[in-house]
């Protein structure tokens, strides 16, 4: 959902959003002095249960995308494509190698960095990997620990490596997440959270679908809302050779947990339109569509979905000049829309 709504959520302090995932993030240095990066974190379910979110397509598509096909197996492979429309094998499908299977302990998938990538960086990833172990706890839960290893060096390397720093410990968060339901639940199908242990995209050339977003790719903007202290923080970054736009924002006031949530831009070639898919720490998500041009943005009506309840809300966002943009926010009340907000962005470095 566009931010002034995620900020009315996240000011009526939702008990999802205090109840999100912990995970840990750990830079760490091998004895051959080769960078590992590590990302942890400990959830109540047992081994068994977790394997399942991993080994299982149902599960797969909780936290990973809508479209998983599974080879689950030594040698296997695992691919998926956040667009449940086109499907596993449609433009956008990411593909991984699975060389290590030791049931409800350990896998590994091979990470292959596709053309988003430079040349350079794909000659050089043979080593590129991710080892997710399981370990069972006392108290009958488990550690999930994912450590990718094989980086190479140089600056570009370094990118790369802040990258995945970023989408790991994401990827994470909602696996966790995922498992806090319910054994047995299903997944829910809008949670296409970004799974950096399969991500290859990173930044490329941007569609021209999606030109008037362009303004705000590779860059953070902050915004303050009115109360003077709540502030919203947006990174864009482009994705898979600029198909899609990715939106990573955090809520962030004093003396509650952060709220977090993603919105994936892209070209709905059915409805020939630009469309969203937002999705948050809590669960909820929603839907919806975006035109405008290198001046303005428009979100028609769309509609966010709660367990229990659907807010129909709209918004615009007017570019000011090159550092800064304004974001407007109406909800629909009782047959009559109202302005929630409007709070300016202004760019901040990553």
């Amino acid at each position: 959902m566009k931010t002034p709504t995620l900020i009315l959520l996240a000011a009526a302090g939702t008990a999802a959003a205090a109840a999100q995932a912990q995970t840990v993030v750990t830079h760490q240095k091998s004895a051959s002095g080769e960078r590992v990066l590590l990302v942890e974190a400990t959830v109540a379910q047992p081994p068994e249960r977790v394997w399942k979110a991993f080994s299982t397509e149902e599960g797969a598509r909780c936290w990973v995308a809508p479209a998983v096909k599974l080879d689950f197996r030594n040698g296997g492979s695992m691919q998926s494509n956040y667009d449940a429309k086109v499907g596993v094998g449609g433009p956008g499908t990411i593909r991984l190698g699975i060389t290590n299977v030791i049931e409800n302990e350990l896998l590994t998938y091979k990470i292959k960095l596709t053309d988003s990538f430079s040349k350079q960086l794909q000659a050089e990833d043979g080593n590129l990997q991710e080892v997710v172990r399981l370990e069972r706890q006392p108290d009958g839960g488990t550690r999930v620990v994912a450590q990718m290893l094989g980086w190479g060096t140089g600056p570009e390397w370094d990118k790369t490596y802040d990258f995945f720093a970023k989408g790991n410990d994401w990827s994470l968060k909602q696996l966790v997440n995922c498992l806090a339901g319910p054994p047995g639940a299903a997944a829910p199908s809008a949670s296409v959270a970004p799974v950096a242990l399969a991500v290859a995209g990173g930044a490329g050339a941007p569609s021209s679908k999606l030109a008037p977003m362009a303004f705000l790719a590779g860059q953070c903007w902050r915004g303050t809302m009115p109360d003077g202290k709540t502030t919203d923080t947006h990174c864009f970054d482009w994705l898979l050779n600029g198909h899609y736009l990715r939106d990573h924002h955090v809520v962030r006031s004093a003396g509650r947990p952060d709220y977090v949530g993603e919105s994936l831009y892209y070209y709905d070639h059915e409805r020939k339109q630009v469309a969203y898919i937002y999705y948050e720490n809590n669960g909820n998500y929603s839907r919806g569509l975006m035109m405008g041009d290198d001046k303005r943005l428009v979100f028609p009506d769309a509609q966010f979905q709660m367990p229990n309840a659907k807010l129909t809300y709209r918004a615009s966002w007017t570019r000011i000049d090159d550092n800064s943009y304004q974001a407007t926010s109406e909800f629909l009340k009782g047959g009559k829309w109202e302005l929630e907000q409007t709070v300016r962005f202004s760019k901040v470095p990553r």
